[in-house]
């Protein structure tokens, strides 16, 4: 992600990490164009919307029962998370614990709370019978800066090991829910 040479097109990027010919390069992104377009244009792919069925209520009385995390030991031992970061003000009450002692990051949606990803040494997961929404740390008026990670404990490493104030941190739990 930091190497210098992977900038340029698709093409640029699938020849230098494969070291392969232009020949190869278009075998390669056919199928993710829908195949050879001989005088024809490409057919677009949208997603069939489905309706959620969501538990909302069962979402909150989830996370009423939890408490925010203010120590953890996967997180310090095994993820090098410091415990200082959990209690700063960006973080904390943002990070859960529930019952298990699982790390729990609620997820919300614009409606409200709407789900949790959970995490713990050996195991992730996401709360079943949720919706994956974001989870965003705490917000001050001085935030400049949004960090976009696709799961709470990669927010938490970047933010250990690029500390900033004025950043935001968000999270959509390894996939973006199609509402």
């Amino acid at each position: 992600m930091r190497d210098d040479s992977d900038n340029g097109s698709i093409i640029d990027f699938i020849q230098h990490r494969r070291r392969c010919s232009i020949r190869e390069v278009r075998q390669e992104l056919r199928p993710w164009v829908g195949g050879a377009f001989v005088g024809r244009a490409p057919e677009l792919y949208v997603p069939e919307v489905a309706l959620a069925s969501r538990d909302r209520a069962g979402v909150i009385r989830a996370l009423a029962g939890m408490r925010p995390l203010i120590t953890h030991r996967y997180l310090e031992e095994e993820r090098a998370i410091p415990r200082s970061l959990l209690g700063h003000p960006c973080f904390a009450g943002r990070v859960l614990v529930d019952g298990r002692s699982n790390v729990v990051f609620p997820h919300a949606d614009r409606d409200g709370p709407c789900g949790c990803e959970v995490k713990n040494r050996g195991f992730t997961g996401f709360a079943p019978g949720r919706e994956k929404g974001l989870w965003i740390s705490g917000v001050q008026r001085t935030d400049t800066t949004l960090v976009l990670a696709d799961g709470g404990i990669g927010a938490l490493s970047y933010a250990a090991l690029h500390p900033y104030d004025g950043a935001r941190y968000a999270t959509f739990g390894g996939a973006m829910n199609p509402f």
